[in-house]
């Protein structure tokens, strides 16, 4: 019988309360005086080595060693089955087809057109970038201005607007609104009007921000009104007039810069600078 109980072990298929039972009752039958505790360490070392590592020093009894071993039993079988369950959903799924980010839409009728001519490696020559310089009149005022896609607001200076200004006009106040300008800094402005452009003989009304210190530049909502089409590489611009476009070339550096200088305008007038505006 001693031999007998020594070699006794727990069979692949066999539940734990099976074989306790069995294995205590074979240790009775061996020794009837044997302790509780020795029952349990001799169960434990000859069941499922995996389950007596979670049960040691856990259970005291047989039937505490029996309805814990049971519950753990239980909750293999249950993981078993969840992790199943799981495996196959993933193996099922198919993977989701990556849609490809759409681009920005541009604004309406603004068309930006860069044609590229490919030459030989000895006739490449770059072509150094120049400012989109144009003509434009502000009432009884009239000089170039500069065209930027990335300027979202027409803004004035305050003295240009000084000498542009008639006396029934009035500046709306928007304190709850500002601009960061392209140099990174935050500007307020003094106020806004609605101002009627000539731009190559059709008239265009804006709003007008006033700053204290900005001179005049054409913003993108003046490019969308006007729907003007630029051409970078050709170095002209086109304006629309009913159904068609009237192409006009970019003033050069030079000229635009005499341009001021012939007119009678203060020589405050004299620079033209491009600022990007962000409403905030």
């Amino acid at each position: 019988m001693p031999c007998q109980v020594n070699s006794s072990r727990e069979s692949p298929g066999e539940c734990i309360r099976d074989f306790a039972h069995n294995f205590r009752a074979m240790c009775l039958k061996w020794k009837p005086d044997i302790v509780e505790t020795e029952v349990v360490r001799r169960i434990l070392n000859n069941t499922n080595p995996k389950l007596a590592s979670c049960l040691r020093r856990a259970v005291s009894t047989v039937p505490e060693l029996v309805r814990v071993g049971t519950m753990v039993e239980r909750d293999w079988s249950f993981q078993k089955e969840y992790w199943a369950k799981v495996n196959s959903k993933v193996s099922t799924e198919k993977p989701e087809k990556k849609t490809a980010r759409p681009y920005p839409k541009k604004a309406a009728d603004i068309r930006v057109l860069q044609h590229v001519k490919r030459s030989r490696p000895e006739c490449e020559h770059h072509v150094k970038p120049t400012l989109l310089v144009v003509q434009i009149a502000v009432r009884d005022m009239h000089g170039p201005a500069l065209l930027d896609t990335g300027c979202t607001f027409t803004l004035l200076k305050k003295q240009l607007w000084n000498q542009v200004q008639r006396p029934e006009d009035t500046l709306i106040p928007c304190e709850d609104q500002a601009f960061v300008l392209a140099d990174g800094q935050t500007h307020g402005f003094l106020g806004k009007v609605r101002l009627t452009y000539n731009f190559h003989g059709e008239l265009w009304t804006l709003d007008t921000y006033i700053m204290d210190d900005i001179h005049l530049a054409l913003g993108l909502d003046c490019l969308c009104k006007t729907s003007t089409e630029i051409d970078i590489v050709g170095k002209k611009f086109g304006v629309k007039d009913q159904n068609n476009y009237s192409c006009y070339p970019f003033l050069k550096s030079a000229e635009w810069r005499q341009l001021w200088k012939v007119r009678t305008v203060p020589d405050t007038l004299s620079s033209v600078s491009v600022y990007m505006a962000i409403s905030h």
